[in-house]
């Protein structure tokens, strides 16, 4: 009933819903980008790894340089995490974020096939 002091507390907040075209877009380009990672992997001793998995498919992160895919997909991660713990009225202005980095990724995509 009264858990001790120390233990870290959360605020629970309602869900943040996204619409179904928008959440299946996130779906569609986290799971491409993880099911087509070609990157050598790289572990420093500096810095942040990311580990992003779908299925049995990973793909990692390394302190993504500001720009490239791998720095939009952490961008992207870090975006939704926030919807998920953000108070609902910041969650339109993250929807937008959301929106913008999977087009970003999209023209990426493409570009990269041309």
């Amino acid at each position: 009933p009264n858990p001790p002091s120390d233990v870290p507390r959360f605020k629970q907040r309602p869900p943040v819903v996204l619409d179904q075209e928008m959440a299946g877009n996130v779906l569609r380009v986290l799971k491409t980008e993880i099911d087509e990672a070609d990157a050598e992997r790289y572990v420093g001793m500096d810095g942040i790894g990311y580990v992003l998995r779908h299925g049995d498919k990973c793909a990692t992160a390394w302190s993504p340089e500001p720009g490239t895919r791998a720095h939009k997909i952490v961008g992207l991660v870090h975006v939704l995490n926030q919807l998920s713990t953000e108070k609902a009225e910041k969650g339109e202005a993250l929807q937008r974020n959301v929106v913008q980095l999977i087009s970003e990724l999209d023209v990426d995509r493409r570009e990269v096939r041309n």
